[in-house]
């Protein structure tokens, strides 16, 4: 038989793991990292550019949010929208103020 244990000895087990602080170069390695949503439209001319979903779903309200985030949560870049705009998922660098 299995000793429960109390809570206090779950909080000492939980305190006893040690994870290490995230450095002050890795966060502003991420700082500097953005991320843009373009529009282009069926000639590939840019016609609207993003920061993020929500702002694409603005500018094309017939747009499904959720199958624009289910799209770029699996990775790839493209997005073909059913009236023949595709939209391009691009990783900046963020200029130093």
């Amino acid at each position: 038989m299995i000793k429960s244990r109390t809570l206090n000895e779950l909080r000492q087990t939980r305190d006893a793991v040690y994870t290490p602080p995230v450095s002050h170069d890795e966060r502003m390695k991420e700082r500097l990292v953005g991320d843009i949503y373009v529009i282009l439209d069926s000639e590939g001319n840019p016609a609207v550019a993003c920061d993020d979903v929500a702002c694409l779903i603005q500018a094309r309200p017939e747009w499904s949010t959720d199958a624009l985030e289910a799209h770029f949560d699996t990775g790839e870049e493209r997005y073909t929208a059913p009236n023949g705009e595709v939209v391009h998922h691009v990783r900046r660098r963020k200029r130093r103020v």
